[in-house]
């Protein structure tokens, strides 16, 4: 009979109820408690209805949050239909967490407006929400601001991001940038190996790294070093990223050195031959000077040109080794017009 199955559906939904490990209540149009699950009263420190004494919802509420709380609970017994929100609650330490409730509003057999909760804890939720945001804040602000260029390619090659420096290296907005075909802004003669070794880390997993030429808007060639490494979407699509440093300024530095170190070179085996040459001047100047003591005439005025000579070279070797940093310079105030 009619009885029997109330009966029986009224300890169905007590069972569901008192084994329920959300916090089930009922309240009046009042928010005072009729009904609360061993969950709820566990939660409240209680062991039965009876402890609680009526007592509003309110009770456990953060004051902020208090006033919306209530006024859902108004408009669910004005207007019945359901609702959901979520609130902290305070115990007798202070804060106890956040709770998430839906509620809807019926009629009892004497007309009597109730509202039934359904509450769940979701201060963890909120916790690893919270990290979650801090994380990608932190990630977003690290990549967002790193001084090198940072790609991201999908398992196709294709370039799906670009942090803010590499957009201003190469002189693109992001969604032009991302828009470009595979390998567009990479230098041709490098464009299969960079994109072979893309291939590759999202292949195998690892990371690689990989020195080649990217081009800006402009055409401009930029030596880059390129480190990738590869991830996996929670969609499971395969994604690599790659992070780029501008080597150009510092390949140009190393060629200067290079330069330098050619000259330095050049100027110690032009201050070796100075100093044999000189040594061999040394011997000649000598002799001259022997030799235009003991002549006359035509041979003694050749003998002067000698020495004169052997003086221009002696100048000059030390010319070469001023060069090579073996002679002390030794500047002094010159007539140009009797130098001429």
């Amino acid at each position: 009979d009619s009885r029997a199955l109330a009966q029986q559906n009224e300890a169905r939904f007590r069972a569901i109820a008192d084994n329920a490990p959300d916090m089930i209540t009922e309240l009046d149009d009042q928010g005072r408690l009729q009904y609360a699950n061993p969950s709820a009263l566990a939660r409240a420190g209680r062991v039965t209805i009876d402890e609680t004494g009526g007592s509003r919802v309110d009770y456990w509420m953060h004051p902020e949050d208090n006033p919306k709380v209530m006024e859902t609970l108004r408009r669910l017994t004005a207007n019945g239909g359901v609702e959901r929100i979520a609130y902290r609650t305070l115990d007798d330490t202070g804060m106890a967490g956040w709770l998430e409730s839906t509620g809807a509003a019926y009629k009892d057999r004497k007309g009597r407006t109730r509202v039934v909760t359904l509450t769940r804890d979701v201060t963890r939720q909120r916790e690893i929400e919270a990290l979650l945001r801090d994380s990608v804040e932190r990630y977003r602000l690290l990549v967002e601001n790193a001084p090198d260029m940072i790609f991201e390619f999908n398992s196709a090659g294709r370039i799906t991001y670009a942090n803010p420096r590499a957009l201003e290296t190469l002189g693109f907005e992001l969604e032009e940038f991302v828009a470009l075909p595979r390998g567009a802004r990479v230098h041709p003669d490098d464009a299969a190996a960079s994109m072979q070794e893309v291939d590759a880390i999202a292949a195998g997993g690892g990371s690689g790294r990989l020195v080649h030429r990217l081009v800006t808007r402009d055409g401009t060639p930029l030596w880059v070093a390129s480190f990738g490494t590869r991830y996996v979407k929670a969609s499971g699509e395969v994604h690599v990223i790659a992070q780029s440093r501008d080597l150009t300024a510092e390949l140009a530095l190393q060629e200067q050195l290079r330069e330098a170190q050619k000259m330095d070179a050049i100027g110690r085996l032009a201050g070796g031959v100075a100093h044999d040459f000189n040594n061999l001047l040394t011997v000649i100047g000598g002799y001259a000077s022997v030799l235009e003591g003991t002549l006359q005439g035509a041979a003694a005025t050749a003998v002067h040109e000698i020495s004169d000579a052997t003086a221009r070279a002696a100048a000059l070797t030390n010319q070469l080794l001023l060069l090579s940093r073996r002679q002390l310079s030794q500047p002094s105030v010159v007539d140009l017009n009797a130098a001429i």
